[in-house]
C-alpha cells in the first residue's frame, strides 16, 4: 500500500526535515498528534509522535490548520519566541536528547565478577557514578569488579578474612563438583557442628549421599 494512500485523508507537513502526517491537537492544546510513516523491510511502519506546539513555526501551524485553535497565551508565546527561537529550542532539546544517549554509548550493560565469573545486569548510569567516584576509567573499573558474594561491601556483609582460604568450589570424592561460597559453607559446617575445613574435606555430592528427599530422622 502506498503511504500517502494510507494517509490520503491527513494533512502532512514537514517538521524537521521529515514528512508527518497530522492527527489532531491534543486535548492540552500544546501538543500535536502526528505519525511518521516508512517503509520498513518490505512493511509499512507507522510511528506515533508527540509534538510540543512551541517547537513549531508560526506558518507550519497555520498551514495544518491548527494556530487558530491554540489558546491565546500560547500563540503569544510563540510569536514571542519568533522562528528563529523556535530553532533554538529544537536544537536545545535535540542536543540534550544526543548528549543523554550518547553519555553511555561504550558503557556495558552487564559486568562479570573477577573472581568467581558470575555475571550480573548493570545499569549504565550506575557503572559511571562508580567510575567518577573512585576516579578510574570504565575498563579498569569493569576489569576488576567483584560481585556481592566474594567482596561484600559495607551494605552487605563484611568478608571473614578467617575464612578467606575457603572454596568457591565442593568437589567429591567420585569427582563430581558444585559452585559454592565462604559463607555458605560456614553455615552447613556450623549446622552440622562441625568445622568448615572438615565439612570442606569431607563433603558428599548427591549421588554419593542423598540428603534431597531422605526420611526425616534418616542419617546423612
Amino acid at each position: 500500500m502506498n503511504i500517502d494512500t494510507l494517509y490520503s485523508g491527513n494533512v502532512s507537513f514537514e517538521h524537521k526535515n521529515e514528512k508527518l502526517y497530522l492527527v489532531g491537537l491534543l486535548s492540552s492544546k500544546r501538543h500535536i498528534h502526528a505519525s511518521r510513516v516508512k517503509h520498513s523491510g518490505g512493511e509499512i511502519k507507522v510511528v506515533s509522535i508527540r509534538i510540543p506546539v512551541l517547537r513549531m513555526s508560526i506558518n507550519t501551524l497555520k498551514e495544518i490548520d491548527i494556530w487558530d485553535k491554540l489558546e491565546d497565551k500560547t500563540r503569544k508565546e510563540i510569536e514571542d519566541l519568533g522562528n528563529n527561537k523556535v530553532q533554538e529550542v529544537n536544537q536545545s532539546m535535540d542536543h540534550a536528547k544526543k548528549h543523554r544517549r550518547n553519555r553511555y554509548e561504550g558503557v556495558p550493560r552487564e559486568v562479570i565478577c573477577v573472581s568467581c565469573g558470575k555475571k550480573q545486569t548493570m545499569n549504565p548510569a550506575i557503572i559511571l557514578a562508580k567510575v567518577d567516584k573512585e576516579c578510574t576509567t570504565i575498563e579498569k573499573w569493569v576489569a576488576k569488579w567483584a560481585c556481592q558474594e566474594c567482596c561484600p561491601t559495607k551494605r552487605g556483609r563484611q568478608a571473614n578474612p578467617a575464612f578467606a582460604h575457603l572454596p568457591k568450589e565442593l568437589v567429591c570424592k567420585c569427582g563430581n563438583k558444585v559452585g559454592t561460597s565462604p559463607s555458605a559453607i560456614v553455615a552447613t559446617a556450623k549446622r552440622k557442628n562441625i568445622t568448615p575445613e572438615a565439612y570442606v574435606k569431607g563433603y558428599q555430592c548427591q549421588s554419593c549421599n542423598r540428603t534431597i528427599g531422605r526420611k526425616k530422622g534418616q542419617k546423612i
